[in-house]
């Protein structure tokens, strides 16, 4: 009768042991979950500065860069028909236009590509809403095909 109660403690010790080990696996898992979590918040934390980082230089210069005044058609490939032709023109707003902008209603192709040629620099066409936020919507300069 003496071993009943033993085999009970036995068994009830075993029991206990693997609850303890349950626990223990439980515990394991949660600590792995949480260092994932750490890591992944890491990663996502690198990523965000090397995003700054690489996107500085290009906050910080201007988007637009003009090229400088060249005579000669200012890479157009006029050369002597320009200085020939379109000198005095140019010469009429101060002979230092280097960007003519447009807003307001579209220029016909035409017309950009006549003050393009006569004034030696590229134009621009601004769009939407162009009497309230003026040069905030353009076109590239120097993409002579029209949208």
């Amino acid at each position: 009768m003496a071993v009943l109660p033993l085999v009970m403690l036995l068994l009830l010790i075993v029991v206990l042991l693997l609850l303890m080990v349950v626990v223990l696996l439980l515990l394991m898992v949660l600590l792995l979950m949480v260092l994932l979590l750490m890591v992944l918040l890491l990663m996502v934390v690198v990523l965000l500065l090397l995003m700054v980082l690489l996107l500085m230089p290009l906050l910080s210069e201007p988007t637009l860069r003009l090229p400088p005044l060249l005579p000669g058609g200012r890479g157009l490939g006029l050369g002597f028909v320009d200085e020939l032709v379109f000198r005095r023109v140019r010469a009429a707003p101060g002979g230092k236009v280097r960007l003519v902008v447009c807003g307001g209603a579209p220029l016909a192709p035409r017309v950009e590509d006549f003050l393009r040629v006569t004034l030696g620099c590229p134009v621009m066409q601004g769009y939407g809403l162009t009497e309230t936020c003026a040069a905030s919507m353009l076109q590239d300069p120097y993409d002579w095909r029209q949208a």
